[in-house]
Parts: structure tokens; C-alpha cells; sequence
């Protein structure tokens, strides 16, 4: 699998396929800890005064990230020549004639005739997933060429690491809270 560090950004995705409980659940997780979070900061202002909010919010606004990134953003773009895999921290561009087959166990895979394996996190093996995994993987089936492209013709499929300006803020904002 060929590495790159962007991946252009594509526009008109004939398709988005994403876990439906993802919003929900990462809703829920996030709601939790920002309740249980806010009610933490408050308790250690009114017990040691604001030295330590700095601290509390540095740790609290990080984990909301990873869990969106986690739970609510993975998602598979279908387009007539390929497919854009978003994953946790990697997006992966999978040519639709690379594809050799998509198997569903323990989760959902994509095999590309080069012998890479590319897990889609949106569908994985979880019980939230189940029942829906088949119905992505014959969505995905669908979406593939009639024709596919024989191995030594075939591009390769790329992945590039896909972080957000927020995502590093972030970061360097935990990295400064803790080092004090």
C-alpha cells in the first residue's frame, strides 16, 4: 500500500456509508463526559480555586475529540472510480478496480489485488455493527466494477495520515497542561 501525506479532497461522493449508531452512542459518550466532566471541574474549583481547571479542561477537551474521531466520524465515500475510507486517524483511498473482494469476518474488509487488507472501522465487529456489516459489504459489492484491473495494471490503494488543525491544537494544548 503506497503511503502519501494528503490525499487531494474529492467532491461529490455518490454515496456516504457510516454505522447509524455512531452519532448516537459517540452523542451519548460525549454528552456523559462532558456532564461528568463540568461537575468534576466545579467540584475542584469550589474544594482548591481555579488552579486546577486549566488542567481539568486540557484532559476533558482531547477526549471529546478522540471519541468523535473514534466513534461518530468513520465512514466509507463511495465514488464511480474508488472509494475514501476515514478511519480513526488515516483516510485511505481504495481504487474501485484495485478491489479483488470484501469480506465481512470479523469486520469489514477490503482486499485489493496487490494483497493489502484495509479494515473499515465505520463497520467493525462490534454488536452495534451487527446486521449491518452485510448490508454495507453488498452496497460496496455493487458499487464495484464489472471489470476489474489485473494486478501489474492495477494502482494501489493510498493511505495518508488525516489529522485536523483541531486535532493538533488539541494536542499541544493537553501537551502544555501537563508539562505545566
Amino acid at each position: 500500500m503506497d503511503t502519501a501525506w494528503r490525499i487531494k479532497k474529492r467532491r461529490g461522493a455518490r454515496e456516504v456509508l457510516r454505522r447509524k449508531s455512531g452519532p448516537i452512542v459517540g452523542g451519548v459518550l460525549i454528552a456523559g463526559l462532558l456532564a461528568f466532566g463540568i461537575e468534576g471541574m466545579t467540584t475542584a474549583v469550589q474544594g482548591r480555586g481555579w488552579e486546577e481547571a486549566p488542567l481539568g479542561a486540557g484532559i476533558m477537551l482531547p477526549a471529546l475529540r478522540l471519541i468523535w474521531r473514534a466513534v461518530v466520524r468513520p465512514k466509507v465515500e463511495v465514488y464511480s472510480d474508488g472509494f475514501q475510507v476515514f478511519g480513526f486517524f488515516t483516510r485511505i483511498w481504495v481504487p474501485a478496480g484495485s478491489v479483488r473482494s470484501i469480506s465481512t469476518e470479523p469486520g469489514l474488509h477490503m482486499h485489493t489485488v496487490h494483497g493489502d487488507e484495509i479494515f473499515v472501522s465505520a463497520f467493525s465487529g462490534s454488536m452495534l455493527d451487527r446486521g449491518r456489516i452485510a448490508q454495507a459489504a453488498a452496497r460496496l459489492q455493487q458499487a464495484l466494477p464489472k471489470r476489474r484491473f489485473r494486478k501489474d495494471h492495477a494502482p494501489h490503494a493510498v493511505r495518508a495520515p488525516d489529522w485536523a488543525p483541531m486535532d493538533v491544537l488539541l494536542l499541544f494544548i493537553l501537551a502544555v497542561v501537563l508539562n505545566g
